[in-house]
């Protein structure tokens, strides 16, 4: 019985994962002019049969991103970590480095990201004087007294 019941909720976390980055990808790509993706996603991605994996490929080909490591990322074997971009973005190599403090391994790589240039505006407006403080003090008191103010 306490076999299934994991079983059943690994399904459900997995359920929930493909959700949830369905979700942030949904928002970072309507915003965001580059997309990287970096994830340690805990689930063996060489293992491309796998019903998960398809499913985690698939996510990734609807917003046009492509994995770039496909080394051993784990002390026990296997791919857990990935590094994806968009199509657009020129294509990296991935160095992937034991760092002995960590069962997973180091993933290293340069990009070519750039900031966009910022747009500056310039506007004009006047300021208002008041050289009355007393009148300024007494409508901040009546405003902070107030009944409605609660």
């Amino acid at each position: 019985m306490q076999a299934q019941y994991a079983r059943e909720h690994h399904v459900y976390q997995l359920a929930n994962f493909f959700v949830e980055l369905g979700d942030v990808l949904d928002q970072l790509s309507t915003s965001a002019d580059s997309l990287v993706l970096t994830a340690d996603v805990n689930i063996r991605l060489e293992r491309t049969s796998n019903p998960s994996i398809v499913k985690f490929y698939e996510l990734l080909a609807c917003y046009d991103l492509v994995q770039h490591d496909d080394g051993v990322t784990h002390d026990a074997g296997g791919t857990l970590n990935a590094v994806c971009t968009c199509h657009d973005l020129l294509t990296l190599t991935v160095d992937i480095l034991n760092v002995s403090f960590s069962d997973h391994q180091l993933l290293c790589w340069m990009s070519q990201l750039r900031r966009p240039p910022p747009v500056y505006v310039s506007s004009a407006c006047r300021y208002r004087r008041c050289s009355d403080l007393r009148l300024i003090f007494g409508y901040l008191m009546y405003v902070m007294l107030s009944p409605w103010n609660t």
